[in-house]
């Protein structure tokens, strides 16, 4: 199985993301944090989507000035060279 590993920042806490390729699928992905599946990653009408287990809400500061994590698991498999831009982000 394919995966990309980094450590992130959740709240005051770094944990550790596994993003793997899922066996037999075509281009579904699954997050994993601390080696818990907290999501999926699929495309969707040509364009990336995250889809978590327990969503988060995103912060008025998020909205106007940062990524938020859905964008960030995007921004690394992008930059790792797993998909393409959205063009949308």
């Amino acid at each position: 199985m394919k995966s990309l590993k980094f450590a992130a920042a959740f709240g005051d806490e770094d944990r550790n993301v596994e993003i793997g390729q899922v066996s037999g699928s075509i281009g579904l992905l699954h997050i994993y944090v601390d080696n818990y599946f907290a999501g999926s990653i699929n495309c969707v009408l040509g364009k990336w989507v995250v889809h978590w287990v327990v969503p988060t809400d995103r912060s008025v500061l998020q909205e106007y000035y940062l990524m938020d994590d859905s964008e960030a698991i995007l921004d690394h498999l992008i930059n790792a060279g797993w998909i393409e831009n959205n063009h949308n982000i």
